[in-house]
């Protein structure tokens, strides 16, 4: 907690490329600051939430959250960069759920390429995704 949204995501990135399942991250931000983080670990090819996603709205309120991060990884390190069908299905599920929070989430998936470079996309209900970010190791 407390860590900025680009330092986070190194940190996410490096665990996940080491754990080699899933794992499922929310991170609740104010002004660009962690302020509460959950995380589980799944299996090869499947994670959820670990805490009970009905109650993220208290959770934002409570903490006067401007953002939600929802963040996955794909731990195939072979690049793949789109979300997968269900991927997008969560997403669409969770904005439901947080009803007027829902425009602050964010959904993002962390992938690597054979080199342990990591990329960040962040991609919608409707299966929309973009580049968020990219590390690059000769930079």
């Amino acid at each position: 907690m407390g860590r900025s949204v680009r330092d986070l995501e190194e940190a996410l990135s490096i665990g996940m490329f080491r754990e080699r399942r899933e794992i499922f991250v929310t991170v609740f931000m104010r002004g660009g600051v962690a302020v509460r983080v959950t995380a589980s670990i799944g299996s090869p090819f499947r994670c959820s939430a670990a805490d009970n996603p009905a109650r993220w709205k208290e959770h934002v309120e409570r903490l006067g959250c401007d953002k939600i991060r929802q963040y996955h990884n794909h731990p195939v390190h072979g690049g793949s960069t789109r979300p997968s069908p269900l991927d997008v299905k969560t997403s669409g599920s969770l904005k439901a759920v947080l009803g007027p929070h829902g425009a602050k989430l964010r959904s993002l998936v962390i992938c690597w390429n054979s080199l342990r470079e990591w990329k960040v996309f962040e991609y919608d209900e409707a299966g929309r995704h973009s580049l968020h970010f990219e590390f690059d190791a000769a930079a």
